[in-house]
């Protein structure tokens, strides 16, 4: 391909760009060494002037005043082609985390319409499709992850993160913790995998203790929801800082005790009652002896010593 020059006003950013690259970063150094050096690599340009690669530099030649830059034309069939080619352009750029997510939804968007077009054609690939048919997901996210320069576990945990800072549903406060995540990411501070953690227990926490205000409301009036909550509860224990592990192990010792003491109530109170032997009550109780008399002496209405060892 041969190389041109063309007045920069004659020619338009690809409005891709913009929705994936901060165009800005490191502007005015650019601008200082073009005006000093002049464009060292000609911009990529497709046959209507729209630029497929040299964003920054085109926008640094006006800053610098520049008259006219060095291009290269290459003919693109459609949109698709043009921006594959400009995402393609970009791969050896250094870019922020949000970036690459930024990349990697247009990847995938774009991928998905390369599949339907094979798919249409009959062209479609054995690996990146399942048996009956359908696109395989998982293939396509090991692609993309690959295409942003990502190990897919990497690219997992940071799309969570960028996922829920961009989703308008998400309560507020697990949003602002994503979008804040997603800065210090960008800046470094910190990695994908203790941005998604940090992010898991932001998103455990309230639950955790909502969790536990059903358990402690329901416990006696429902147990089998309860018994759920607590099966969700354990479920979250993974997730949960260390600080909401001393709450949640406070939480259940305390129900712990209070059980034992309506266990204690509930045993008195039909024991008295009844005026029943231990060996009944424990029967009634689906328990042993020993634990009806252990009962007994906790509560607070506990029958005499005599009472209490018929």
């Amino acid at each position: 391909m041969s190389v041109t020059y063309r007045v920069p006003d004659t020619l338009r950013p690809h409005p891709l760009n913009q929705q994936v690259y901060d165009t800005d970063r490191d502007a005015d150094e650019l601008a200082a060494s073009i005006a000093a050096h002049g464009i060292l690599t000609p911009l990529t340009i497709d046959q209507d002037g729209t630029i497929l690669s040299g964003h920054r530099r085109w926008q640094a030649a006006r800053a610098a005043g520049l008259a006219t830059v060095p291009v290269v034309v290459r003919t693109v069939g459609d949109p698709l082609e043009a921006e594959t080619v400009l995402l393609e352009s970009n791969r050896q750029r250094e870019k922020t985390y949000t970036e690459r997510m930024r990349e990697a939804d247009q990847l995938t968007r774009i991928f998905a319409e390369e599949a339907r077009r094979r798919m249409i054609a009959g062209k479609a690939d054995p690996l990146a499709t399942l048996p009956e048919g359908r696109p395989d997901e998982g293939f396509t996210r090991t692609k993309v992850a690959e295409a942003v320069g990502m190990k897919p576990r990497t690219y997992a945990k940071t799309k969570k993160v960028y996922d829920a800072a961009n989703d308008v549903t998400a309560p507020e406060p697990i949003r602002a913790v994503a979008q804040q995540l997603m800065v210090a990411l960008d800046a470094g501070e910190t990695t994908p995998n203790a941005a998604e953690k940090a992010l898991r227990e932001a998103e455990t926490r309230p639950e955790a203790r909502s969790l536990m205000d059903f358990i402690a409301a329901s416990w006696l009036t429902d147990p089998p929801a309860a018994q759920a909550a607590s099966a969700r509860l354990h479920a979250l224990i993974p997730s949960l800082p260390e600080s909401d592990l001393q709450v949640v192990f406070a939480f259940a010792a305390n129900l712990e005790v209070r059980s034992h003491a309506v266990q204690a109530h509930l045993v008195a109170s039909y024991h008295r009652q009844n005026k029943c032997s231990l060996a009944a009550t424990a029967k009634a109780f689906g328990t042993d002896r020993p634990t009806v008399a252990s009962l007994l002496a906790a509560s607070p209405a506990a029958p005499s010593a005599e009472g209490a060892s018929r």
